[in-house]
């Protein structure tokens, strides 16, 4: 019993919490914070350039961090901040991987943005993802170099008229694999 008032008792203290830092805010800007979510508040404060604030905010509520992440790429995908994620993908270790910054930049349609971050993605992703962006050629020498036929053969299906090229470098990967058994 008293450790459920307790718990109520945090929460509500830091909802009250919320609530003053939201109305500084709001004083501050201008704009609407008031009712949002730390979350809502967080992504609100980052879709207008306020970083360190919104930084500071995760830290004082204790947001998971892979949260905050998802939170800012996100949010500087949509603004179309491409250097500024850059940057941010450099600032550290990121704690979620580089496969969500190919995804936001693809979903952004930018492809280029995207290839950046393919260097990062972990090995065992790396054929998935140059076939996701379409770069079948890169994907292909990355399954041969991993000896994987069934990536090969995945590629291949990928393969279209156009790509008749690759197509037959994959035939060939296939054979020097099938060689080397």
């Amino acid at each position: 019993m008293d450790m459920r008032n307790s718990n109520k008792e945090t929460q509500t203290e830091d909802q009250m919490r919320l609530m003053r830092y939201q109305l500084k805010l709001e004083d501050k800007f201008h704009d609407k914070f008031l009712d949002l979510s730390v979350h809502e508040t967080m992504q609100r404060l980052m879709e207008i350039g306020e970083m360190k604030l919104a930084e500071e905010l995760c830290k004082d509520f204790r947001v998971p961090e892979k949260r905050f992440w998802w939170l800012k790429i996100k949010v500087l995908a949509d603004k179309e901040l491409w250097m500024e994620l850059e940057k941010f993908s450099k600032s550290k270790k990121s704690p979620i991987g580089y496969e969500p910054f190919v995804d936001i930049c693809w979903e952004h349609k930018n492809k280029f943005e995207a290839q950046k971050y393919m260097q990062k993605v972990k090995d065992e992703n790396k054929v998935r993802y140059l076939v996701k962006i379409g770069n079948l050629e890169e994907a292909a020498k990355v399954a041969f170099e991993q000896k994987d036929d069934s990536a090969l053969n995945f590629i291949l299906t990928k393969c279209t008229a156009a790509n008749r090229a690759v197509s037959e470098k994959i035939a060939t990967m296939k054979q020097q694999l099938a060689g080397k058994r």
